[in-house]
């Protein structure tokens, strides 16, 4: 088993990919690094865990020195926490696959080498086929223009302070924002132009995109809106030629939305943070 490192986000993602896309929804942020080399703050460091000339394992350190985990092996995750402590990398906390993240920190713990460990965030992923069938005739799907934006900004804003736990408004609204310019955020009304639910697409990875935001304002709640907005949004992904969806969920209980619509629960994925001791 050996450990091979990347100094630039291009030859990472060529060698990465394929073996990114074995568990593609669960392994879905990896894409968000590797597909944008303009970000402010790229990766402090990228390598592949290989067993016999094969890619078991896959991580990186973000700008903000969180280590991102894909879905792997424990022998693999015991590799790459020996590499990280011989290398003396600073990781702040850990992103990944719930059961990777856990084995991880066991890992560290083990070494004495983390303390006040701290959940800070865990989300359903599901997935699920476009669809291309046509429903819904009263409502229609309009991308957010200039006159909508007022209210996908304050939607943006009422999403973050709503999720659990709370987002960062400022970069919600950024996210919101761009989105927006690339034309992937959408209104849902009815024929009078009354609008009742906002969401669209967020990052894309080899031959998925994932359904962001979806936001229900208050008075239409309930009434079946969410579940007509991911079906329209499902049917856009089959016109600009997506395999699947992909869902992200801070709700646990067993009334889920994107279960109840048919997608397929592939996995949890669970944020970390901890005090690292020092590596001498």
């Amino acid at each position: 088993m050996k450990i091979q490192s990347y100094s630039s986000l291009n030859s990472f993602l060529l060698k990465s990919e394929a073996f990114w896309a074995i568990h593609e929804s669960i392994n879905s942020l990896f894409w968000e690094f590797a597909k944008k080399p303009q970000i402010s703050r790229p990766p402090k460091a990228m390598f592949n865990v290989f067993l016999k000339s094969k890619i078991i394992g896959s991580a990186l350190i973000t700008g903000p020195s969180y280590l991102l985990l894909s879905r792997t092996k424990p022998e693999a995750i015991e590799r790459m926490g020996r590499y990280l402590i011989r290398r003396k990398e600073m990781i702040s906390g850990i992103i990944g696959p719930e059961d990777e993240v856990n084995c991880f920190l066991q890992f560290l713990k083990s070494e004495k080498s983390v303390r006040n460990v701290r959940t800070n965030k865990k989300y359903l992923v599901f997935e699920s086929g476009v669809v291309s069938s046509a429903s819904d005739s009263d409502f229609v799907m309009e991308e957010v223009g200039v006159r909508g934006w007022p209210r996908a900004r304050a939607w943006a804003q009422a999403f973050a302070l709503e999720s659990v736990p709370p987002l960062d408004s400022t970069q919600t609204v950024q996210l919101a924002k761009a989105m927006s310019d690339a034309g992937k955020l959408f209104l849902l009304k009815d024929k009078t132009g009354k609008t009742y639910a906002m969401g669209g697409f967020g990052r894309t990875t080899c031959r998925s995109v994932v359904i962001n935001m979806i936001y229900v304002g208050p008075e239409a709640r309930r009434q079946g809106k969410a579940g007509m907005l991911v079906r329209k949004l499902q049917r856009k992904a089959h016109q600009l030629a997506y395999r699947n969806c992909i869902l992200f969920s801070d709700f646990f209980g067993g009334k889920n939305l994107y279960r109840q619509l048919g997608f397929l629960e592939s996995g949890c994925i669970k944020e970390t943070s901890f005090d690292l001791l020092s590596q001498s």
